[in-house]
């Protein structure tokens, strides 16, 4: 079989409403005696036929020279054949996952990845780069990482000593050093990893933006993360509203603020006593109805399990909201509040009940960053988690000292899904975990 290198296509299907006359390519979805239905990137349309077939069949690619003979129609005067259809594509997982309402998807992702980009050139950032192979991934007790062994080649001064190496939940790290190195306003748009995560709102590698900015704290960042919001839904063509599951959010800033004091209180009728005494929060959890708080739980999981049931789901509802002061032992790596040191200076970002983003003022004490490190470690220890090593590069650049700064994290799948108005990551991103693998 000869596979032409080339061919001589002059117009896109889109554009035979008007052409007079010129060469078409593109896939066959339907071939009869008289007709044929030609489909490429920018539509399908159907053809009339003067010239035999030539042998071609539905699923081949071809190219069609044709000529205009009315306003409605158009005529195939010849076909050559440039790839067959050895198998019929109608069956094939690719060619199925790929329907029009994905395409469109993609092309909305890649017009608003372009318009994250454009947004920070606007306000000065520099887009940086960090490394997908790190020697620490995170020490956050429940993460699971993706780990790998770097073998130096035979001839290399280190050959024979495999290095363990990790691929990143975060590129958090290596943006603190730049910070500490004198970058200021720095952004990323990376691969980002976690292990044992393919549900609708998760996929064990995705798309993170992350930026920080020097002299800057929570606050700051919660401003940049409404205006970039805004200016996201009006590049989705929404304008400020976006329909998401049934209702509507109204990306218009200000976004209202919420405690995670004021949160339990009012959307789950617990008054939150002191992380010291995990006792109080089980017997008052059980007052509100939560059956599924045993005596085993501690502290946090007694939090998780009435947060995730009664709070999360009811977070940015109408409006996207930012959840603020967090306990200060859920942000190893912000700052505490100053007027309150049992909350951090810690936000996440909630549209529609999904979790989008998450921020600090970030810690840049050296003695304190570490002294949290080594009870994260204590604490993945006692799980028989595997064993994450501290970063002790970060804590040089901390050593030699990193402006104050704020910075957030914000998972772009979701923030595309929900601007795209659809129900599951899966839904915004080309080939998803699940469709090459099977979830787990």
């Amino acid at each position: 079989m000869n596979y032409p290198s080339r061919c001589n296509r002059t117009e896109r299907v889109a554009g035979l409403a008007s052409a007079e006359r010129g060469f078409v390519c593109g896939r066959i979805a339907r071939l009869d005696t008289a007709s044929l239905v030609l489909c490429d990137d920018s539509g399908s349309a159907e053809l009339l036929l003067e010239c035999p077939s030539g042998g071609v069949q539905a699923g081949d690619i071809v190219e069609i020279a044709f000529r205009r003979d009315s306003a409605k129609s158009c005529t195939a005067s010849a076909i050559r054949l440039l790839a067959p259809a050895l198998r019929q594509p109608w069956g094939n997982p690719d060619f199925r996952r790929f329907t029009p309402g994905l395409k469109a998807a993609l092309r909305l992702r890649a017009l608003l990845i372009e318009s994250i980009r454009r947004f920070f050139a606007e306000l000065d950032f520099l887009e940086v780069e960090t490394p997908a192979l790190v020697p620490s991934p995170g020490l956050e007790p429940h993460l699971r990482a993706f780990a790998t062994d770097y073998v130096p080649e035979a001839g290399n001064a280190e050959a024979g000593l495999p290095r363990r190496v990790f691929l990143p939940a975060s590129p958090e790290y290596h943006m603190k050093r730049m910070l500490a190195a004198g970058f200021e306003r720095i952004f990323q748009l990376c691969r980002t990893f976690r292990n044992g995560e393919s549900f609708h709102l998760h996929n064990p590698e995705f798309t993170m933006l992350e930026w920080y900015r020097a002299y800057a704290d929570s606050t700051a960042i919660m401003a940049d993360m409404e205006m970039l919001g805004a200016r996201l839904a009006e590049a989705a063509g929404a304008g400020p509203c976006v329909e998401f599951r049934g209702g509507q959010i109204d990306f218009t800033p200000p976004w209202p603020q919420i405690s995670v004091r004021e949160a339990f209180q009012k959307l789950a009728g617990i008054t939150l006593p002191p992380e010291s005494d995990p006792d109080a929060l089980r017997r008052a959890a059980r007052k509100a109805g939560f059956d599924n708080i045993t005596d085993a739980d501690s502290w946090d999981d007694a939090f998780y399990k009435v947060f995730l049931a009664a709070i999360e789901p009811k977070l940015g509802m109408g409006k996207p909201a930012f959840l603020v002061e967090y306990p200060a032992s859920m942000a190893a790596l912000a700052k505490k509040k100053e007027s309150d040191p049992a909350v951090a200076e810690r936000f996440e970002l909630f549209i529609g009940g999904v979790e989008i983003a998450n921020g600090f003022t970030e810690l840049n004490d050296p003695a304190e960053q570490r002294k949290r490190f080594e009870e994260e470690f204590e604490q993945r220890r006692l799980m028989h988690a595997p064993e994450h090593p501290i970063d002790e590069r970060l804590l040089d650049a901390l050593a030699i000292g990193m402006p104050p700064s704020g910075g957030v994290a914000v998972g772009v799948d979701r923030l595309i899904m929900i601007l795209a108005g659809k129900d599951s990551i899966a839904d915004v991103i080309a080939f998803p975990f699940a469709h090459d693998w099977g979830s787990w």
